[in-house]
């Protein structure tokens, strides 16, 4: 339990930098490499923050001293019990880890782990309830769209997008919404309550088909539990924010690649144009066509940008990302576990050879590490 927790708040740390690392570095080299490589570096760290242990380089930032040196700063009791020839047999006392004394009711481990559980059990039905009662409000205002013209235009989007298939809904909405891909019992494309020429329609189902493709509602639902367990960092709602603009950006710049400058601008006005107001009603288990003023205006730019992409810039970024992801088991949690483990073989050495100091010659057939708890 008191392992669980160390690991989980190291991990949290550690996680930490990384992200606001990777943030710096996009601060400033953000417009050289595509979106699509960003969002792909946030979905490695999204994994990351999973994965509980990580390759062991036999480096740590927490081990700057000499096992020896710990073992001798250390309180320990051991119990050494040895058959030395002829039945011969000493019993020497040497150091070992003691147990903490546990006192009152509940100890101090016991209550942090309670009060991550109850963190984690609040979010989650915090966001379920909002989730739930969002559905409940759409499935009171939707209704389905049977227009053969607007339904002719998602069907040729679907065959372009290699999903002509696929069973999707399609719902109009009197909520003041923006257009959204969302599952019920199936996928569903909700529209807002409003005119939309055909052109932006072709538009606003080739960003949803998109999402639809890549499966970025699922990458939503993951987010939403990495933020559950890490509901006490605010680091990760910072991630969970730039993930989703992330994903926002990278479908539009799909959807503009090969396009012109005119071509781009339509696609911008739409998704202007289709807003009506900056307070709309929305879910964080959906797609969001709309993110605040800040994030639409950073989108825009990424629109109207027609400058050629570099790679290498991603593949620095990536590399990076992923090395001080892998190091950071060493920097933080695997030092303190390689650290215990080697200062535990030093004293089981140490003892043998005091044991046969004690015994005066012989040979060690039998050795016993009997903890003492105080």
């Amino acid at each position: 339990m008191e392992k669980f927790l160390f690991h989980l708040f190291e991990i949290s740390l550690t996680m930490s930098i990384i992200i606001l690392l990777f943030a710096a570095f996009n601060v400033f080299f953000a417009k050289k490499y595509a979106a699509k490589w960003r969002y792909i570096i946030w979905i490695i760290l999204l994994v990351a923050l999973l994965i509980p242990f990580r390759p062991d380089f036999d480096f740590s930032l927490t081990n700057t001293l000499h096992p020896l040196e710990e073992t001798n700063a250390e309180e320990r009791n051991l119990t050494l019990t040895e058959n030395i020839s002829n039945e011969t047999s000493e019993q020497v006392a040497l150091p070992v880890n003691k147990t903490p004394k546990e006192t009152g009711f509940m100890n101090t481990t016991t209550l942090l782990l309670f009060i991550w559980l109850g963190g984690v059990a609040l979010f989650l039905v915090y966001m379920l309830w909002m989730h739930i009662r969002f559905l409940r409000m759409v499935k009171r205002w939707r209704y389905k769209i049977k227009d053969q013209t607007i339904l002719a235009i998602l069907q040729e989007e679907k065959e372009r997008m290699g999903a002509g298939h696929k069973k999707i809904a399609l719902y109009g909405c009197k909520l003041e919404i923006s257009p959204m891909l969302i599952y019920q019992s199936k996928p569903t494309i909700l529209l807002p309550h409003k005119e939309i020429s055909q052109e932006e329609l072709s538009y606003i189902f080739r960003h949803e088909l998109i999402h639809y493709r890549r499966k970025d509602i699922w990458i939503r639902y993951l987010m939403l539990f990495i933020n559950a367990i890490y509901w006490f960092n605010p680091v990760i709602y910072f991630m969970a924010k730039s993930l989703q603009n992330e994903c926002e950006e990278s479908c539009d710049e799909k959807i503009v690649r090969g396009l012109d400058t005119l071509s781009r601008k339509e696609y911008g006005e739409t998704i202007i144009g289709i807003i009506g107001r900056e307070k709309i009603t929305k879910t964080r288990l959906s797609t969001n066509f709309y993110g605040g003023k800040k994030t639409m205006k950073k989108r825009l730019s990424t629109i109207m940008d027609t400058s050629k992409k570099k790679v290498g810039i991603a593949l620095v970024a990536s590399v990076l990302t992923v090395s001080a992801i892998a190091i950071s088991g060493s920097i933080w949690i695997n030092g303190n576990d390689s650290r215990a483990e080697a200062a535990a073989d030093l004293t089981s050495a140490q003892a043998k050879k005091i044991a046969l100091k004690e015994a005066g010659g012989g040979k060690v057939v039998k050795y016993q590490l009997d903890t003492e708890k105080r």
